[in-house]
């Protein structure tokens, strides 16, 4: 989509990169091409949603909702555009609108929540229980509490995990690699895999921060944690 309709930004690393496409390019864009491309019935939801936009205001009309402190009422703005619906609208609010205390609550998030709410084990997910486990969130984490459900969505993601695991290793080799080098007088090539494997050592560093923020809050809603805050 990008680089179908967005402008052409520059190259790095052979690849070629694109700013995301103007509401007004996306409003001119033909069904068909959409379905070619892969987005199947949401097609039409992109062209009408972008048409939504611009008749709103466009671009101010999005400014206004990040401005605005109603998250409610954002949400309600959000919903009268085609397509989007409560979990849409609030993961458009949180992400990008700064609406830091909206909690989006799809299929895993139910999953998780149901760990945290063992009351809502064996119940489906409906509008009134979408809501509770939403105040349930902010009664614990207050104004951040959409960040505070973020770090435990990601964390619960097997890929994550696979990825640190992956990012060790091959600090692992490459400081061999270094080694190696070094002691073959290749310090050319011993300063090209030392910055390599000095980058994969700070996502590392970032993705165990990333657990410590992640025990943080699984520690604030444990049972123990919970019943304290009762009192």
């Amino acid at each position: 989509m990008c680089s179908e309709w967005g402008e052409f930004v520059g190259e790095e690393g052979g690849l070629k990169f694109y700013t995301f496409p103007s509401l007004e390019s996306l409003s001119k864009v033909e069904e068909e091409k959409l379905r070619e491309m892969g987005f199947g019935y949401r097609a039409r939801y992109i062209i009408t949603a972008a048409n939504q936009i611009l008749e709103k205001g466009g671009d101010d009309w999005l400014k206004s909702l990040a401005q605005e402190k109603q998250t409610s009422k954002v949400r309600s703005e959000l919903l009268s555009i085609l397509g989007i619906g409560k979990k849409v609208a609030d993961c458009i609010s949180l992400f990008s609108l700064n609406k830091f205390d909206v909690v989006p609550v799809d299929t895993h998030v139910w999953q998780i929540a149901q760990e945290y709410m063992p009351k809502l084990r064996g119940k489906k997910l409906n509008d009134g229980l979408y809501e509770e486990i939403g105040n349930f969130f902010k009664e614990k984490f207050g104004e951040h509490c959409g960040w505070a459900h973020s770090v435990l969505f990601a964390s619960d993601l097997s890929f994550f995990k696979k990825e640190l695991l992956e990012l060790d290793k091959a600090v692992k080799e490459e400081k061999v690699e270094e080694d190696q080098a070094i002691a073959n007088g290749d310090g050319e090539k011993a300063k090209k895999v030392k910055a390599k494997r000095v980058r994969n050592e700070t996502k590392v560093k970032e993705e165990i921060e990333g657990s410590v923020v992640e025990e943080a809050v699984e520690s604030l809603l444990s049972p123990r944690a919970l019943r304290k805050q009762k009192r």
